[in-house]
């Protein structure tokens, strides 16, 4: 299902961000399975938005997040893997349509 493919994704971007180590002489990312003096390791799949913030809801309780001029910048692998599971524990307890029952 599709919620087991973006678990599956983020997992492997994970897996990504771990076998790549930054140089930090010149700043390449280079593929290494184990440390290296002189490089550090890192997510190279972060991302990061402008957020166009919404001043009108400054000062409403749950929703002043959206006047933010930045949104925080998060990890795409890792959303991926929390919007997998949350599919998941949704639909884990759909009822199943009269097709499939037939079926």
């Amino acid at each position: 299902t599709f919620a087991w493919l973006l678990v599956f994704s983020g997992a492997f971007g994970n897996l990504i961000d771990k076998a790549f180590i930054k140089n930090l002489n010149t700043g390449e990312w280079v593929f290494a399975l184990a440390p290296q003096p002189g490089h550090v390791s890192g997510v190279v799949d972060m991302v990061e938005t402008i957020w166009l913030g919404w001043s009108a809801v400054e000062n409403i309780p749950i929703i002043s997040m959206l006047s933010w001029e930045r949104y925080p910048t998060f990890n795409f692998a890792d959303s991926c893997i929390v919007v997998g599971v949350i599919l998941m524990l949704i639909t884990m307890n759909a009822k199943p349509s009269s097709k499939e029952k037939k079926a």
